[in-house]
């Protein structure tokens, strides 16, 4: 952030900036999500920092309980004690001295932001967004031809108990001895090697169900973004996630929208 777009926030933050510049920094604000996110950070340190601090000012995440820790370390508190003498020395001062109050509360608060600022703007991770948008309800169910004794469906009994090494055998020996093969098990076959971190394979497999005549072979082009972004491969994700937007008939057309925004 340059030191302009610095002053802008800090002078909005302190209300100190003039009614016509705030409104049109407020209009900014607005179609700008990665300001707003910079103001309400600020917004939130200045309000601790000066004991005006409630449950309710800072937006519960994972990130909270953390964040609320550091709000009661040592480290806070020392930097807390510094902006309340640097107050209490320019209070009462004139106006040329009260902005030399808010370039030094400044300094201090970005102090503060350095230590856990990453806990508001740390990118997620190409594994927490795929267990975000994974869910196993979005695999058709297997058609159970043959009963416990169809290694398809011993396949989808061992990966429904997250053994996934074992549904690999079962979904290859399933493949091996059929002549008529389910294109469901490209979807169970290609998660089981998703988990177990073998991505080439996965790929293969939801190329199948992709090429495949199922009904349900757009689900191939979801599961294999997601294993694009598990492995935080986000250019190759947003091909696939293209594809899916190209058509709302499609999968999961909403949501890959939604990550397309995201990546």
């Amino acid at each position: 952030m340059d030191d302009e777009l610095t002053n802008k926030i800090e002078s909005y933050v302190l209300g100190v900036m003039p009614e016509e510049q705030r409104a049109l920094f407020e209009a900014e604000i607005l179609a700008n999500p990665t300001l707003r996110k910079e103001v309400e950070l600020v917004e939130q340190l200045n309000n601790h920092l000066m004991d005006d601090f409630h449950s309710g000012t800072v937006q519960e995440s994972e990130y909270t309980g953390e964040l609320r820790s550091f709000f009661n370390s040592n480290e806070a508190k020392e930097i807390k004690n510094k902006i309340r003498k640097v107050n209490d020395e320019y209070k009462l001062s004139s106006q040329p001295r009260k902005r030399k109050f808010f370039n030094v509360a400044a300094v201090l608060v970005a102090l503060l932001m350095g230590s856990f600022g990453y806990l508001f703007f740390a990118p997620i991770s190409g594994e927490k967004m795929f267990n975000s948008y994974y869910s196993e309800s979005d695999l058709p169910s297997v058609v159970k031809r043959g009963g416990e004794g169809n290694p398809l469906v011993q396949g989808v009994i061992s990966f429904k108990d997250q053994n996934y090494k074992e549904a690999i055998i079962s979904f290859k020996l399933y493949k091996e001895s059929s002549e008529d093969i389910d294109p469901t098990v490209y979807l169970y076959h290609g998660i089981s090697f998703l988990e177990t971190d073998e991505i080439q394979l996965a790929l293969a497999e939801f190329n199948k169900m992709i090429a495949s005549e199922s009904l349900d072979r757009s689900k191939g082009l979801w599961f294999k973004a997601l294993a694009y972004i598990k492995i935080e491969d986000k250019e190759a994700a947003k091909i696939v996630l293209n594809k899916i937007a190209s058509n709302s008939s499609n999968f999961n057309y909403e949501e890959a929208l939604e990550l397309i925004e995201k990546l």
